[in-house]
C-alpha cells in the first residue's frame, strides 16, 4: 500500500533565482556593534558596511548522480508532476486498513520559523517568545564570525539554544561577503565549513539544512553544490510550498509577517486551511524567517505577537504542525518516496511495514501513520522492532483510530490492544 504515492525520477531541470531575504524593520543594537553578516538584508541603521566586492559567479554544477534511488541524500530538483494526489485529511474505512499522513499528527498543513544572520542580541527576547507561544524556530547561522562579534553570538550561546528545543542551521560561512578573511571563493567551503563549524562547535546539533544568503551576490548560490552536503535548502521565493510538489534543495520561503498580511494569498499561511479547489498552497509548507527585530518598539512586537498567537492556536486545534525546518524537510522526503505495506490483520494484532528511498543515517525522523483499530479494543500500543514506538488513539464518527510515529526502514511494526482506555 502505498497512499501518498511514490516519486522515483529525479526532475532535470533546476530552479536557480530566488527573491533577496525579506526582513523586518531593522535598528542599531545598544551596543553599536554592527550585524553578523556585511551582505545581511538588514544590517542595522547606522553601521558603515563596506560595499561587497562583485561576486564571480562560477560555472553551475551538474546535478547529483544517484547512484542508489533507495539511499538518496535528497530530492533534487522540482518534480515534472506532483508526486502525489494531494486529498483530505484520511479515514481509513476498514479495520486494519492503513493510510500515512500528510504531515506529522494529521496536521492539515506545515510551518517552519527561523531567524537569519545570527541577530543574538534578540536572543533573550526570542527565547521569552517561544516559551509564551510555544516557538521552535530554527537560527540560520553564519558562522564565520561566531565568538568575533557580539551580534554572532558565541558557541556557548548557540548551545543553550538548542538545548531550549530549538535548532541551528548553516547560513554559510561568509554570507558571500567577498571582504572576509576566511573568504575563498569556493562556494563548497561556504556550504561545508559552516556546517562542519556548527557540528563541532554546538555538541548535539545535526546541521542537515542551509539558507541560501540573499542580497548582494546571490547569484553564486548552487543548489547542485548544496546538494552534495545538505538534505535540504531553503531559498527566497515567497509563496507556500505546495505538498506534493516541494523542491527540497529550492524550499519557498519568505517573510515571517506573511501569516496573514502578504499582498498575495499564496504567501500567506492562513491560505494553506483554505480548500478552495483551485488552491494549490492548501495543506502547504509554510516557511517564515524573520532578521533583526526592534524589541524595543512595542508596535513592532505587537505585530510578531499577533502573527505568533494565530500560529499558537492552530498548533493547539491539531491544524498545524510547527516543525523545525529540518524536521519538516526529513519528513516530507521520507513520505514522498514511502511505501506502506499492512502485512496482516487479526483479533489481536496488527502488523505493518514502512520503507521510503531516503538515506536512512540522515532521514530518521517518524512518519505518521493512522490505522483503524477493531471496535473491540479499548485502547492500542505500537513496537517497532524491541522499542515502542507513539501511539495515540482518536475517534472519528464512532470509530478509533491510531496514530503511530514509525520511522521508516527500522523494522515491522507490530499493533496490539492495550490495557485500559
Amino acid at each position: 500500500m502505498n497512499p501518498m504515492g511514490m516519486w522515483r525520477g529525479l526532475a532535470a531541470a533546476l530552479v536557480i533565482g530566488f527573491s533577496g531575504a525579506m526582513a523586518t524593520a531593522a535598528d542599531q543594537p545598544a551596543s553599536g556593534v554592527k550585524a553578523a553578516s556585511a551582505a545581511s538584508a538588514t544590517t542595522p541603521a547606522g553601521s558603515a558596511t563596506a560595499p561587497a566586492a562583485k561576486v564571480v559567479v562560477p560555472p553551475r554544477a551538474a546535478p547529483p548522480v544517484v547512484t542508489n534511488p533507495h539511499q538518496m541524500r535528497n530530492l533534487f530538483g522540482t518534480p515534472a508532476k506532483p508526486r502525489f494526489e494531494l486529498r483530505d485529511i484520511d479515514w481509513p474505512a476498514k479495520t486494519g486498513e492503513a493510510s500515512l499522513c500528510l504531515w506529522k499528527d494529521d496536521a492539515i498543513a506545515a510551518a517552519s520559523m527561523g531567524i537569519d544572520d545570527n541577530c543574538a542580541y534578540n536572543l533573550p527576547w526570542w527565547m521569552d517568545m517561544s516559551k509564551k507561544y510555544g516557538l521552535r524556530p530554527t537560527w540560520w547561522l553564519v558562522t564565520g564570525e561566531i565568538g568575533k562579534r557580539g551580534n554572532s553570538g558565541t558557541w556557548e550561546a548557540w548551545q543553550k539554544v538548542l538545548a531550549a528545543g530549538c535548532d541551528v542551521q548553516s547560513h554559510t560561512v561568509n554570507h558571500l561577503s567577498t571582504k572576509s578573511p576566511t573568504w575563498t571563493g569556493n562556494m563548497d567551503d561556504e556550504y561545508c565549513n559552516s556546517q562542519k563549524a556548527i557540528n563541532e562547535n554546538v555538541p548535539g546539533a545535526r546541521c542537515l539544512t542551509l539558507a541560501y544568503p540573499g542580497g548582494q551576490g546571490q547569484e553564486a548560490n548552487d543548489p547542485a553544490i548544496a546538494a552534495r552536503y545538505y538534505i535540504a535548502a531553503r531559498g527566497g521565493v515567497p509563496f507556500i510550498n505546495q505538498a506534493n510538489a516541494i523542491d527540497y534543495m529550492q524550499v519557498r520561503a519568505g517573510s515571517a509577517f506573511t501569516v496573514d498580511g502578504a499582498k498575495f494569498p499564496d504567501q500567506n499561511l492562513v491560505t494553506a486551511f483554505d480548500k478552495s479547489p483551485k488552491n494549490k498552497c492548501w495543506r502547504g509548507w509554510w516557511v517564515g524567517f524573520f532578521h533583526w527585530i526592534k524589541t524595543d518598539d512595542a508596535a513592532v512586537t505587537a505585530n510578531c505577537e499577533k502573527r505568533f498567537a494565530y500560529i499558537q492556536g492552530k498548533v493547539k486545534s491539531s491544524e498545524l504542525w510547527l516543525g523545525l525546518f529540518r524536521e519538516v524537510a526529513q519528513y516530507g522526503q521520507e513520505r514522498d518516496t514511502a511505501n506502506l505495506e499492512v502485512k496482516s490483520v487479526a483479533a489481536d494484532k496488527i502488523v505493518l511495514n514502512l520503507t521510503d528511498d531516503m538515506d536512512d543515517t540522515l532521514f530518521d525522523f517518524p512518519l505518521t501513520v493512522k490505522v483503524r483499530l477493531d471496535p473491540a479494543w479499548k485502547s492500542a500500543k505500537a513496537m517497532q522492532g524491541a522499542k515502542e514506538t507513539g501511539c495515540k488513539i482518536v475517534e472519528h464518527e464512532g470509530a478509533k483510530f491510531a496514530l503511530l510515529q514509525i520511522v521508516p526502514d527500522r523494522g515491522e511494526v507490530v499493533l496490539v490492544p492495550g490495557q485500559g482506555k
